[in-house]
């Protein structure tokens, strides 16, 4: 990731990232192009993909070029404001909420783990609330469907398969 970003002193130019990428990339290779990558940052760009997956929107999707991304995120705006509204994809629930916060915490060792994040996606899939800013969303379903033989095997079994 080395050499993310050349200063010119008209402008700002992202450089050895690919197109997309600054919505994702950790904010220490923001600050710093030479920053070792961790498992900090992967976890800080999972966080992204979290986002992306429930809204079905590309993080900080109200800024339509990499630029307008890059200087949001060099003025402090290190993750997207939590999206609000009447939309369904639009409401992300508190606990997974939480979870994509210390997913983005500035400082990579203060990130999650991907174990942490598999045991607390776990806990809020088989947590029983009632609240519907905790539950997530109900998927639609698919318009095919799986052969009658693979309809009633446990998730355990299928890992087998």
């Amino acid at each position: 990731m080395t050499g993310i970003v050349e200063h010119s002193t008209e402008n700002t130019i992202l450089s050895n990232v690919p197109e997309g990428a600054v919505r994702y990339i950790a904010p220490e290779f923001i600050e710093d192009g030479n920053a070792p990558v961790t498992t900090g940052s992967d976890t800080f760009s999972f966080g992204m993909l979290m986002l992306g997956c429930i809204t079905e929107k590309l993080p900080f999707y109200n800024l339509t070029t990499d630029a307008a991304v890059f200087d949001a995120r060099i003025a402090g705006a290190w993750h997207p404001p939590r999206p609000d509204g009447p939309d369904p994809k639009s409401c992300v629930p508190d606990r997974l909420w939480r979870i994509m916060l210390r997913c983005w915490s500035i400082k990579w060792d203060d990130r999650l783990t991907m174990g942490q994040v598999h045991d607390f996606i776990s806990e809020q899939h088989s947590a029983s609330d009632s609240n519907p800013r905790n539950t997530l969303p109900v998927a639609v379903e698919p318009s095919w469907s799986l052969p009658p033989s693979l309809r009633s095997i446990s998730s355990q079994q299928y890992r087998r398969l």
